[in-house]
């Protein structure tokens, strides 16, 4: 098919069918846009490059999308966020000088800022649950288990002590799901009355563990609730 030659501007009702124009290069654009310098070629087998001022912008490929130089887009808000999904008010902008903000349903929920992340709403971890052991200081048979929901991040530790033989020391292991690429810091807190009344603590730390202790001796047949957060 021969090429078409049009005025300008084209008119809005124009159609074209079996269109063939031959892959091209930077230097030769079968496409072009206005001047000789901006239009379309193909630099590839499923690409379209685009090119401006005789240099290439991007690639368009059946896969891929590919920017050369950066692209600058507006601010947005937290309702018409700059990067959309599905045209919904879902998305990335920036919400002050040096910040990126996520926006969920028109709402800003997470802000990045330098090294800081700022969380707009609750905070809740995921991911597979740890496991636990009862230590020596939980008595003879006791039941030491992981509240339901409990994760690497956080959780809740449950301990009932057995009918006899408790002591000081280890309570409980925890061991991640996931190893931790440095020791994490580990923050416990008393979860029911009976924990309230003991001196208890983190002992061993590792990237894959930590312990539960106590310097109190536990009373027999009792149940000790802690809670957990782990951070890195």
């Amino acid at each position: 098919m021969l090429f078409p030659q049009f005025s300008s501007p084209i008119p809005d009702n124009l159609s074209i069918t079996d269109l063939t124009l031959p892959d091209g290069s930077l230097g030769s654009l079968p496409l072009k846009i206005g001047a000789s310098n901006r239009g379309l070629f193909s630099g590839g087998t499923n690409e379209v490059t685009i090119v401006a001022g005789g240099v290439e912008i991007s690639r368009i490929t059946d896969t891929t999308f590919e920017v050369d130089y950066p692209l600058l887009i507006s601010l947005g808000s937290a309702s018409t966020p700059s990067f959309r999904f599905n045209n919904e008010q879902s998305g990335l902008y920036q919400s002050n000088t040096g910040e990126l903000a996520i926006s969920l349903s028109g709402s800003s929920k997470y802000i990045f800022s330098g090294s800081k992340l700022s969380f707009q709403n609750q905070l809740k971890s995921g991911g597979s649950a740890p496991t636990v052991v009862a230590g020596a200081a939980a008595g003879s048979s006791p039941t030491v288990t992981l509240v339901s929901g409990a994760t690497d991040t956080c959780g809740q530790i449950s301990v009932i002590s057995g009918s006899s033989g408790a002591t000081t020391g280890v309570m409980a292991t925890v061991t991640f799901n996931s190893t931790w690429s440095a020791n994490p810091k580990v923050i416990l807190t008393p979860a029911n009355s009976n924990a309230s009344q003991l001196n208890f603590y983190q002992g061993t730390i590792s990237t894959t563990q930590f312990t539960l202790d106590t310097q109190n001796t536990l009373a027999n047949s009792t149940t000790y609730l802690f809670n957990y957060i782990v951070i890195q």
